[in-house]
């Protein structure tokens, strides 16, 4: 994926995790919230390394436990601060995957072109 995907891909997540930590401080209150906007950055940093430029295939492995890994030790960290923080930092942590099923939603409808893309 090129830089301008990443940047595109980021300012979704970002958004989402706004609007999703919006919607939990409206209705769960403060500490739900901060917990979206706590994990929420941590699912940019998941992007982040999925779409790094290392061509080995061989480290995907890697990438991918080193993701799990870092969930991991968020939600762990989180444990002491209460149920509501804990659910809302796993909702931070699900933030990510928000734009790509909001646009599987949306795809019968609308058909997204990617730059350079020659349809």
């Amino acid at each position: 994926m090129k830089a301008s995907s990443f940047q595109t891909r980021a300012v979704e997540i970002v958004l989402s995790g706004l609007l999703v930590a919006g919607l939990v401080y409206c209705r769960y209150g403060a500490r739900p919230a901060w917990g979206v906007l706590v994990g929420a950055p941590v699912g940019l940093f998941n992007l982040w390394l999925l779409l790094s430029g290392l061509e080995e295939r061989q480290r995907l492995l890697q990438r991918f436990l080193f993701r799990l890994g870092l969930d991991v030790v968020v939600i762990l960290a989180a444990l002491p601060l209460g149920l509501e923080f804990l659910l809302g930092v796993v909702g931070g942590l699900l933030v990510q995957i928000l734009p790509y099923f909001v646009e599987f939603l949306l795809s019968p409808f609308f058909v997204r072109v990617e730059p350079n893309d020659q349809r």
